[in-house]
């Protein structure tokens, strides 16, 4: 995250592991975690505007009486989707805003419109931008971040048992690494996009989309000698 970031969070299991490597190993401290399940409690959002110096324009009256509110047409619009709004209207761009990945596309909104096209990838982040575009990435940052910055450690032990929903966490690092090897194939580096998908490999193991995209490399390349050798170890979602 950038220095001094807001970084939006989905739920328990993206936030609390940052919250220990904060509050207990000191790590990166300067990073303001706003979890969206909690910013539909008014105790929290006092805290982050008080405590945490997440930029907020709300006074704690005004904090304490927010309600949901339902549009004409039926949508309901949560505190959460208020205080998004609140905080990136206030950072004004001067306090750097990010989503993280584990955060659905429909609460990656501002004033209940998609916010895609404002949205950069970089590492497990989008960094909400002035500037339009179609799926954004700060390339170089994200290959550095994958390739030499991030520790997979339990991610990549094949004997560390994980139950369905933290594999299922785990799938947001082989997302993430194949939307980085499809803008590389998109830009005409197909050997970098092929190291990338063989770290997503050796990384989350098992994960079949992975397999499934290095065998439709290989076949654009005319390689189905590769693609022969990589269906003899498919997982069996590929056979």
């Amino acid at each position: 995250a950038d220095s001094n970031a807001v970084v939006f969070t989905n739920g328990d299991n993206d936030t609390f592991p940052v919250w220990a490597l904060q509050e207990v190993y000191g790590i990166r401290k300067d990073v303001k975690i706003a979890n969206l399940s909690l910013l539909n409690t008014d105790w929290y959002i006092k805290q982050l505007k008080n405590e945490m110096g997440v930029p907020i324009s709300l006074s704690d009256a005004q904090i304490s009486a927010m309600r949901h509110e339902r549009y004409p047409d039926g949508r309901i619009r949560r505190v959460q989707d208020q205080m998004i709004d609140n905080i990136i209207e206030t950072a004004k761009f001067q306090t750097p805003v990010h989503f993280a990945v584990t955060v659905s596309q429909d609460n990656r909104i501002y004033r209940m419109q998609p916010i895609e096209d404002h949205l950069e990838m970089k590492g497990m982040m989008f960094r909400l931008k002035r500037e339009t575009g179609t799926n954004m990435i700060d390339l170089d940052a994200t290959i550095d971040l994958y390739s030499n910055v991030f520790k997979y450690r339990g991610v990549a032990d094949s004997t560390v048992y994980k139950d369905e929903n933290a594999f299922r966490l785990t799938n947001n690092y082989s997302a993430g690494f194949l939307y980085t090897a499809e803008e590389l194939r998109k830009r005409g580096d197909t050997q970098k996009a092929i190291d990338m998908v063989n770290l997503a490999i050796k990384t989350v193991p098992g994960e079949w989309r992975s397999q499934a995209y290095l065998m439709q490399l290989y076949a654009d390349m005319d390689s189905l000698d590769r693609v022969a050798e990589l269906l003899k170890t498919a997982p069996p979602e590929l056979d």
